[in-house]
C-alpha cells in the first residue's frame, strides 16, 4: 500500500513538472516573439 501511495505521488509530481515545463516554454516563446 505504501508503494502505491509513493507511485501515486510520483505521478502527480511528474505531471506537475510537465505542466510547469510547458508553461515555462510557452512564456519563453512569447517573450522571444
Amino acid at each position: 500500500m505504501t508503494t502505491d501511495i509513493k507511485t501515486e505521488i510520483g505521478h502527480r509530481v511528474r505531471q506537475e513538472r510537465e505542466r510547469h515545463k510547458l508553461m515555462r516554454e510557452e512564456v519563453c516563446g512569447q517573450k522571444l516573439t
